[in-house]
């Protein structure tokens, strides 16, 4: 075994301690934004119940969001002496605890920014990899460079602990965002597919990135309130020679479920729930369909945890002509192992590099990139 993996075994949970030790303190949120709805759900999951809300806002004091009280610091304090304070805005996590260390004993702010784990618990993801570490270990030795070798360890290790701090360690940055400038450089002859297209902001970083012009982009992006803005963006931007397909790329033509929640939606083969008011249906197909015969340079998949049954949908595609990839793994933990392992499969001759590229467990991306042999 590798020795940093016989490490990582040893990592407690900071949010599995935080249950487990929870024992009746009453519980503010400080935050009264996106985050707090998701934060709300996971405590009563496990039958935490939420006093207050607090917030920096005045215009919210006062107001409810899913029954609970929004209300000042100061009433909290008063209302709550000995409350436990949970930070609920993942983007503003540190400036809100140097404000509540500022005002609120040290022992009664949590240190926990639980948006960490919106997709998957550490203690979840410890036992997957416990159960399968051999295989961890054959994707940690596909990386072609030190550099992405530690990274793998680093992010691994802030699945493990939960731990904001390691999350932030393992932030790579956003300058090159899908490595455009980089390992992924198109060409004027480059075809891309932005597999998740949302609103354009991808294929601008891709237009900027082609200096000297591009062959063609196929832009997929099944969501519906979405595809206006996609189209909106291209034209005010004048990028030119764009496809836009009204489609998600699956393995298969379909239609699936789509669950509408922002940067956390995500695909559904079958229907959990109907009464679901965020629950939309979408056309899917298989990238080796969609493309008819193009020959493809680039792929990037960013589409909400569908990356493997996509990849499975362009096996030909990858088979024979070999494009640069850009995969995100951070959906499931399972991508973790059998995305890479599939790639190499496919193609023997791919190197692969990672990057992390956000201050939680959002945005850790696989690159795939043939080794030319001559």
């Amino acid at each position: 075994m590798i020795e940093e993996f016989e490490e990582l075994l040893k990592i407690d949970n900071c949010m599995e301690d935080f249950f487990k030790k929870y024992n009746g303190q009453k519980i503010i949120l400080f935050g009264a934004g996106f985050s707090s709805i998701n934060l709300i759900k996971k405590l009563s999951e496990q039958n935490i119940p939420i006093s207050a809300i607090c917030d920096n806002n005045e215009k919210k004091y006062g107001k409810y969001l899913n029954g609970v009280k929004i209300i000042s610091l100061n009433k909290a304090k008063e209302l709550y002496p000995n409350g436990i304070y949970i930070i609920s805005s993942h983007n503003y996590f540190w400036e809100i605890h140097k404000n509540l260390l500022e005002n609120i004993p040290k022992e009664q702010v949590c240190n926990i920014d639980f948006e960490c784990a919106h997709y998957f618990y550490g203690y979840t993801f410890k036992k997957f990899f416990s159960d399968n570490i051999k295989k961890f270990e054959q994707v940690y030795n596909l990386f072609d460079d030190l550099y992405s070798k530690k990274l793998f360890l680093q992010v691994l290790k802030s699945h493990f602990s939960g731990e904001r701090q390691e999350f932030d360690k393992s932030f790579t940055g956003k300058e090159d965002w899908y490595l455009f400038n980089t390992l992924l450089k198109p060409t004027k002859e480059s075809t891309y597919i932005d597999c998740g297209a949302y609103d354009g902001d991808t294929i601008l970083l891709f237009n900027k990135a082609a200096e000297n012009g591009f062959n063609k982009i196929f832009a997929l992006e099944p969501d519906p309130t979405i595809q206006e803005n996609l189209i909106k963006t291209i034209h005010e931007n004048s990028v030119q020679n764009v496809e836009v397909k009204k489609v998600g790329a699956y393995n298969k033509k379909d239609t699936v479920y789509f669950e509408q929640s922002g940067v956390y939606s995500n695909i559904l083969e079958n229907n959990p729930n109907s009464s679901k008011n965020n629950l939309i249906e979408i056309h899917v197909d298989a990238i080796d369909n969609i493309i008819e015969n193009h020959k493809i340079d680039i792929i990037k998949m960013d589409i909400e945890g569908a990356e493997y049954f996509a990849l499975k949908g362009s096996k030909n595609t990858i088979k024979k002509y070999s494009p640069k990839l850009a995969i995100c793994l951070y959906h499931n933990y399972e991508d973790f192992l059998r995305i890479p392992l599939m790639i190499k499969e496919l193609n023997k001759n791919y190197k692969f590099y990672l990057r992390h590229q956000s201050f939680g467990c959002t945005d850790t991306i696989l690159f795939a990139i043939e080794d030319k042999k001559e």
